[in-house]
């Protein structure tokens, strides 16, 4: 049997063991139950690709970048209030610089602030009037060259600090090109240690499986559970994992309007590159996972192509939205509305899902608006 053969019955053997299981008995939805206003002085630009937050037992705090022509902030809101609690600046050169990108960060406290470049490879914890407390070189390369875990830099790719070590999901090339399979870099905050670990799915070194993206690891946090959720864009199982023994566990979160991810090719030398890029536009796969506080839901985003469109324009994709329980049994799933909502500019509190109204926003200058969803 040839390797076409092996591949075509390799899809049909994995078709047939992933059925569906979503079916919509609820009366509840997803809907918007509440508005936060940030309302935003003199001061630049809002950066809108990167946000951070957390929450506790008081609400929590979000974390805006604020940019002008010689200044950065970065803003720390009251989640409940709008108040702004906190303004961090942050400097480009000197002994308290971070460079020109900051590529994520996550709040320590509402006093401090921990940023990461992914370029120059330095994490650095910021106190309130911008002195830099610590900093951490994040080479999960030691020898340099590619091949080697990418730190994320991308939407649903959060950054954990759980028990003084800061967990980051990663991107990780092709099989052949891969020095390691483990997806998740580990900063020990105390001992000023980095390490990788939690390889991949398998799947990944049998087949070539598209873009870049379906390379990516999609992580948050379960407070409740206290596990990191991993979401693997070629997985039809949620990953739970216990950040202090790396014990793991499955759930089942497959999408109602597809039962497997395609693979392109289980040749790895001789890519056709058009090839990979028409099968990117066309195949359908999982994105990020949210867990959801207010009613310790969790949600798994999917993403589909719908039609081809004038040669010029990119394919429409629609997204929808996997629900599971406290127990991780799956509820609904539900076509979202990106007209309006930019879920790339959110976050989660005890309200809910904060999500970047764009409209309200461009149309009053000097405020975001965030509309809080929640499954109701």
């Amino acid at each position: 049997m040839n390797w076409k053969l092996i591949f075509v019955f390799s899809l049909f053997m994995y078709a047939c063991s992933s059925e569906t299981i979503i079916e919509d008995h609820s009366s509840r939805d997803f809907k918007k139950i509440d508005s936060l206003v940030l309302v935003m002085d003199e001061i630049g630009s809002v950066d809108k690709t990167t946000i951070a937050s957390y929450y506790d037992d008081s609400g929590g705090a979000v974390a805006i970048i604020r940019t002008s022509i010689d200044k950065r902030y970065i803003d720390i809101f009251d989640v409940n209030t709008g108040e702004l609690l906190n303004r961090i600046p942050i400097e480009y050169e000197g002994p308290n610089g971070v460079g020109s990108e900051i590529s994520n960060m996550v709040i320590s406290n509402p006093d401090s602030v921990y940023i990461f470049n992914q370029w120059t490879g330095f994490l650095s914890l910021h106190r309130a009037d911008g002195k830099i407390i610590h900093k951490y070189k994040v080479n999960f390369n030691e020898l340099g060259g590619r091949g080697y875990l990418s730190p994320g830099s991308w939407s649903y790719q959060n950054y954990i600090i759980h028990k003084n070590k800061m967990y980051f999901p990663g991107w990780l090339p092709w099989a052949h090109q891969a020095k390691s399979t483990e997806q998740i870099g580990v900063v020990d905050l105390q001992k000023n240690e980095v390490f990788t670990r939690f390889s991949r799915p398998e799947q990944y070194e049998t087949y070539t499986w598209g873009a870049g993206n379906l390379y990516e690891l999609y992580m948050d946090y379960h407070s409740d559970s206290e596990e990191l959720l991993l979401s693997f864009p070629i997985e039809n199982d949620l990953i739970l994992l216990n950040p202090e023994s790396g014990e793991t566990r499955r759930v089942r979160a497959i999408s109602k309007h597809f039962s497997e991810v395609t693979p392109f090719s289980p040749d790895f030398e001789n890519l056709d590159v058009q090839g990979l890029m028409d099968h990117d536009k066309n195949n359908k796969y999982y994105q990020g996972v949210v867990f959801d506080p207010s009613n310790n839901f969790t949600y798994r985003m999917t993403s589909r192509s719908t039609y081809q469109m004038d040669v010029n324009q990119s394919n429409q994709r629609l997204v929808s939205l996997i629900i599971l329980d406290e127990n991780f049994n799956a509820l609904n799933e539900i076509e979202l509305d990106l007209k309006n909502l930019d879920f790339k500019m959110g976050f989660t509190a005890n309200k809910g899902w904060y999500i970047l109204n764009q409209k309200l926003t461009y149309d009053k200058e000097g405020q975001l608006v965030f509309d809080i969803y929640s499954y109701r």
